[in-house]
């Protein structure tokens, strides 16, 4: 449902969240789960997103995290 939606698109997370939320049956947990495996780098090129390093307060993202103000690129 998220590549459908927001393929070819860059979003913040809190877009994502907002549209899982309000959109769909799924939580957050549900969303994150979906995005941490769609980084994994042994995903084809096609399917991977790409994640901003930084997070909104200027600091480094840990891999596998979607906090506020974090740009996700879909394919």
């Amino acid at each position: 449902l998220l590549k459908q939606t927001f393929s070819g698109r860059d979003v913040l997370t809190e877009s994502i969240l907002e549209w899982v939320e309000d959109e769909t049956a799924f939580l957050d947990k549900h969303m994150k789960a979906t995005l941490r495996s769609h980084e994994d780098p042994t995903v084809p090129t096609n399917e991977r997103i790409t994640v901003q390093t930084k997070k909104a307060d200027g600091k480094t993202r840990i891999k596998g995290t979607f906090p506020v103000g974090v740009r996700v690129t879909f394919p």
